[in-house]
């Protein structure tokens, strides 16, 4: 009878859908599924009709105009049945209503505030929900608006655990002015806020019990405070703001710390509007008739999406839309204070005061007004004029939006009922209220908005100084335990958000279950002087081992790739220096080789020594650090002292010869900056040769050590294939025995003509790590003591002018010398357009830089490839599951990482 087809079937304001719809030779099954705005729970019908056996033709489409007509027809029936049918009496404390009117609003409790002195009833002026939606604030006090000295008071109600409020209140806060609004924290439910006649803002924290629970309390405004409300700041994340108005016509956002108790001014924005709005200025009309004035700001609201968008109700019925964007600064503003104008554009003005302005929780563009005039405008931000507007024969004095309904309002006003509004049409829905005949005049509706609160509420406030609390629709649902025992097995239990209660238990046996056991998280730095920098590895513990390890980094990014776009050539080379800052002429060595590639420049031989020179006394230093700090890690602390003691003279070197202990920028295009100064080359060879006797005097001290071995034997072990895999280079890989090393498979400089050896390891842990630094230390020394012997004469950079400044002398005698040594420094060196990759043999691993020029003297793109980011993408694996936590300890010492080189 029917071909497969989903898709809505009927009107826009059916909730009925066809799910699913198909036939087959024996059998025909329908489902229909009904869903209501909010929920995740459908309720389902199946329908089976058996039929011969014979293949039924199937008709190609289907008319979804009958189809819609005839669902329509059987919908109130349909629905009938299914209640009867769900709604049974397995479920306590709910009756089955067999009739066809919607459901009702019940009155569940009425609370009358009685004076704490006396037995009198208290006038009501504002209450407001907790964040938990199980707190309720009443502020009772006068409320008029010429100054007074009148005592004010909110009373706190909390629910029990059958949801009802007590008859007094559990606890009461005094003021000395009456309070005109009060607003909960969002976050924290203890706090809560107070504005006042006097323009006061108060904070309690209401878990106190000494004293008042005044936590800080300050001058706001000079006039009444109208409105309050929590923001959320755009500037730090998830960190609410408390916003306040008055009619001195300015809205404050002030900044509250509640650890140390302090509220602060962030910013002040004044409401300016013209005399006569919305009126263009006349050629003939006098300068003070346009002229814009302070409004006094009635209420404002924030929009829930846009965080900077708000929209103020002002007196005079002006709507104003305002942005805490683009604003314009007014006099009087200041660097502490800044005082500005947010006003973005008007609305027309509604003929009486605003009493009402709230931005819909479910459309992020959409929010309404409502004036004395009668009026519910429903504005769209992007449009001028209102999309809908609902004129009232009686004005509402409260409306507010009905969350997961945006087709829903819901009002109240001076005929003392409250009104629901369907937004399409705009007329009010007919509603029934039981156990209610009170006629006073409702103020002001305040919904619980919580969504795990027991019941959503709806509070109403009259002048007749009473609060009544109505629940939308029926109780929560909860299995009756003596209808399960009664009818054992024969009950399907509620599933999805109405299995609140447990099952009860059927005989005295309990049936085992699975549980499901959590490791316990721990975060290992980003402050942890143990992590070599700002890195945070959060691993997974099952007791001390770990089960999984997440390393964390960026803390330390600088957009360093994205600067060097920016400067010239010459310009970029000090980045180099602040990436690993432990081997700084290392960092700077392959990118001046990808200059002069592409400059197609040739290097003196002296240059090329002295660059090989200091590239291995860099070597040793870098070497000489990362083994104190892993031998310190460990928990060793004699060596610590001995390497720093040699690496101290080390520094003295570097500076000797750069004028500089850290940041060289020794290394240029062309050469070196300048010579080495004489008498240098001998104190690094009485530095070299002093050397190898304190590596003798460490490997005794460590190296057969048996706490040493303990500690780094079969530690973070890597196999030969997994660190190719890796992409490893350097000690971590030459550790796992394999024999790769630049300067022997791809010679740059002058390490063809040195002679030196390249050790590996035999098993890849910690252990054989450190033996190779200490190795590599040996041949280092090897290589600067044949350097320093074969030290050839002649420049230390090129002839070429084009790439090299000129001396000091040429600049003395002759203006042509002197312009191109400003142009050198100020425009740069044009490098011709092409594309180079250059590495070399770092002392953490492979460094290379991939250099692509347009022919500027800007780089177009400079990509750096830095060991140190490839190692510390390993930590999973080098310290994996299996491992205990103090090992990783161990294991990130002997990867050597410097936080510069990781995060660039």
């Amino acid at each position: 009878m029917f071909s497969t087809k989903e898709g809505e079937c009927v009107g826009f304001d059916s909730i009925w859908k066809v799910k699913r719809v198909y036939t087959t030779s024996s059998a025909q099954t329908t489902e229909f599924s009904t869903q209501e705005n909010g929920t995740n729970t459908a309720l389902s019908s199946t329908t089976e009709t058996q039929t011969d056996t014979e293949s039924v033709p199937i008709v190609s489409d289907v008319d979804m105009n009958k189809l819609s007509d005839w669902l329509q027809k059987i919908y109130p029936r349909v629905s009938r049945e299914l209640n009867d049918s769900i709604n049974s009496t397995a479920f306590k404390n709910y009756k089955v209503s067999r009739s066809t009117e919607p459901p009702a609003v019940k009155l569940i409790q009425t609370i009358k505030v009685q004076d704490s002195n006396s037995d009198n009833v208290c006038r009501v002026s504002t209450l407001s929900w907790n964040a938990t939606g199980n707190t309720l604030a009443i502020a009772c006090n006068q409320f008029h608006k010429t100054w007074c000295y009148h005592p004010g008071s909110v009373c706190l109600y909390t629910f029990d655990r059958y949801d009802k409020m007590p008859d007094v209140p559990n606890k009461r806060l005094t003021t000395e002015t009456c309070i005109t609004v009060v607003r909960f924290h969002p976050r924290l439910p203890s706090i809560i806020a107070a504005g006042t006649q006097s323009g006061d803002i108060i904070l309690w924290n209401i878990q106190h019990d000494d004293g008042e629970n005044i936590i800080c309390k300050i001058n706001a405004h000079e006039e009444l405070v109208t409105h309050m409300a929590w923001i959320n700041d755009m500037d730090i994340a998830k960190t609410p703001l408390l916003a306040t108005s008055s009619l001195d016509g300015c809205l404050n956002l002030w900044n509250f710390d509640p650890a140390d108790a302090i509220i602060k001014l962030k910013h002040k924005y004044q409401v300016k509007s013209p005399l006569l709005p919305k009126v263009a200025k006349l050629p003939t009309e006098p300068e003070e008739v346009s002229k814009k004035i302070i409004r006094g700001i009635v209420t404002f609201d924030f929009s829930p999406y846009v965080p900077e968008m708000f929209i103020v109700g002002a007196e005079g019925g002006l709507v104003i839309q305002c942005s805490l964007l683009g604003t314009v600064p007014l006099k009087g503003s200041t660097a502490d204070v800044p005082i500005s104008d947010p006003v973005y554009k008007y609305y027309n003005a509604h003929e009486g005061e605003i009493r009402k302005i709230s931005f819909s929780p479910n459309r992020k563009e959409m929010f309404l007004t409502c004036g004395t005039d009668g009026e519910v405008r429903i504005y769209i931000l992007d449009q001028d004029d209102p999309c809908k507007v609902i004129s009232l024969e009686n004005p509402l004095l409260s409306i507010s939006w009905i969350p997961f309904c945006e087709k829903i309002l819901v009002g109240c006003g001076n005929r003392g009922v409250i009104e629901i509004f369907k937004l399409l049409t705009g007329e009010a829905l007919d509603i029934a209220f039981k156990d209610y005949v009170d006629t006073a005049v409702l103020t002001q509706i305040e919904l619980n908005l919580n969504m795990f609160a027991a019941t959503r509420l709806v509070i109403r406030k009259f002048d007749k100084f009473t609060i009544n609390i109505l629940v939308r629709g029926v109780k929560r649902w909860g299995c009756d335990a003596d209808f399960v025992l009664e009818y054992d097995k024969q009950v399907m239990y509620p599933v999805g958000k109405f299995a609140r209660y447990p099952r009860p238990i059927w005989n005295a046996k309990i049936e085992p279950k699975e549980v499901q056991v959590y490791n316990m998280v721990v975060n290992f730095g980003p402050a942890h002087p143990a992590a070599h920098g700002v890195l945070r590895l959060v691993t997974h513990l099952q007791g001390e081992v770990v089960q999984r390890l997440i390393p964390h980094i960026g803390f330390l990014h600088r957009g360093t790739e994205k600067l060097m776009e920016y400067k010239t050539y010459l310009q970029n080379l000090p980045f180099f220096d602040r990436l690993d800052y432990v081997s700084a002429m290392c960092n700077e060595h392959p990118y001046c080789l990808a200059i002069e590639t592409l400059l197609n420049i040739e290097v003196p031989r002296r240059g090329k020594y002295i660059r090989t020179l200091m590239s291995e006394v860099t070597r040793v230093l870098n070497h000489m650090l990362a083994l104190a700090c892993h031998i310190l890690d460990v928990g060793a602390i004699t060596p610590f002292f001995w390497l720093f003691e040699e690496r101290d003279k080390l520094m003295e070197i570097y500076e000797k010869v750069c004028g500089a202990r850290m940041h060289a920028a020794y290394f240029r295009p062309g050469g070196v900056s300048q010579d080495i100064p004489i008498g240098t080359l001998a104190d690094i060879y009485d530095s070299m040769s002093k050397l190898g006797e304190r590596i003798d005097e460490i490997e005794d001290v460590l190296t057969n050590n048996r706490l040493w071995v303990i500690r780094t034997k079969d530690i973070g072990i890597v196999k030969a294939e997994d660190a190719l895999n890796l992409s490893f280079s350097g000690v971590m890989l030459r550790g796992s025995g394999i024999k790769w090393d630049l300067r022997k498979t791809q010679p740059y400089e002058v390490y063809d003509e040195l002679e030196f050896d390249v050790p590996i390891g035999v098993n890849g842990d910690c252990y054989d790590r450190y033996l190779v630094r200490l190795a590599e230390i040996r041949q280092s020394i090897r290589m600067i003591i044949q350097l320093i012997n074969q030290m050839p004469p002649g420049d230390i950079k090129t002839d070429d002018h084009k790439v090299c400044p000129p001396k000091k002398h040429e600049m003395k005698t002759s203006m042509e010398a002197l312009i191109h040594h400003f142009k050198y420094y100020s425009t740069g060196i044009e490098v011709p357009p092409g594309a180079v990759y250059s590495a070399i043999e770092h002392p953490k691993g492979e460094m290379a830089v991939y250099l692509v020029s347009d022919g500027s003297s800007i780089p177009y793109r400079c990509k750096i490839r830095t060991p140190s980011y490839i190692h510390l993408s390993a930590m999973n694996y080098l310290i994996g599951k299996g491992n205990y936590l103090a090992d990783a300890v161990a294991v990130l010492g002997t990867i050597d990482v410097v936080f510069g080189d990781v995060d660039r």
